[in-house]
């Protein structure tokens, strides 16, 4: 059962500490290596290379039960070449930029504008890779990966609006020896550095919410740079020693009622 901070320690030092405390032990059960209370507001854990899905979820969940108590907002992001899982005391992450007419337009039509581009883009991908798959893969799988992919891109931010998704790709890989035919591969890279909202990042990812990974590792499950190539701007951050986050997950399998 998860203990959760009394409603009186609400907003003050002894409820973060004590919040920092069930989340710490959350955070060892799925791998933490290493946990601290930064500045007294942020429960700051450091985990391995590669984390799963699984691994995050189960300290998200534990971060909702205790923001009943202490208000928080939980995130996932590299720093240098670590994977920290983190969660901010008494913050709520700013509204998006509102959208407002008259004078604003042309501003408003540049933001839709790009925001088609991308989508037409991981459309024009998904038609590539359509192309090539074999029958055996339905396109119901292959609509998941680009309506995931769409909002990942478009969707995905930032504390403070910043845009997340440097590059990605559609794949068709068999991620275990075992597996009956290959399966419809999700990956991207996330800019170095900034936090991954975690609820985001599970609202956008939907249905392959499930067996991912998020990693600092250049490669994780078969994907590697020759599927994924860095950016320019990914190469730089490299030769600083700042690793972009690899997120790597697959489509559940369609099955088709008989």
């Amino acid at each position: 059962m998860t203990t959760v901070v009394a409603d009186a320690s609400r907003g003050s030092d002894v409820g973060f500490q004590t919040a920092h405390a069930v989340i710490a032990a959350a955070a060892a059960k799925q791998g933490a290596t290493d946990s601290r209370l930064v500045n007294g507001t942020v429960s700051r854990h450091r985990f391995p290379t590669t984390v799963s899905f699984a691994n995050l979820s189960a300290v998200h969940s534990t971060v909702k039960d205790v923001n009943q108590h202490v208000q928080q907002y939980d995130f996932v992001a590299t720093s240098g070449s670590e994977l920290v899982f983190s969660s901010k005391f008494n913050f709520a992450p700013p509204a998006p930029p509102q959208i407002i007419t008259g004078a604003s337009n042309a501003s408003r039509k540049r933001r839709r504008d790009a925001s088609d581009d991308q989508e037409e883009a991981v459309i024009a991908a998904r038609k590539r890779l359509a192309k090539v798959v074999s029958a055996s893969i339905p396109s119901e799988e292959l609509d998941t990966a680009q309506d995931v992919l769409v909002k990942m891109i478009t969707q995905l931010r930032g504390p403070s609006q910043e845009i997340l998704v440097q590059s990605y790709a559609m794949l068709i890989k068999k991620l275990q020896p075992g597996d009956d035919r290959p399966r419809v591969v999700i990956a991207l890279r996330l800019n170095a550095g900034i936090p991954v909202p975690l609820s985001q990042l599970k609202r956008c990812m939907g249905p392959c919410w499930k067996d991912g990974v998020v990693s600092t590792a250049p490669s994780v499950n078969g994907v590697c740079d020759q599927d994924l190539p860095l950016t320019e701007e990914g190469v730089a951050s490299m030769e600083q020693g700042n690793a972009p986050m690899l997120v790597v997950t697959s489509v559940p399998l369609f099955s088709r009622a008989v």
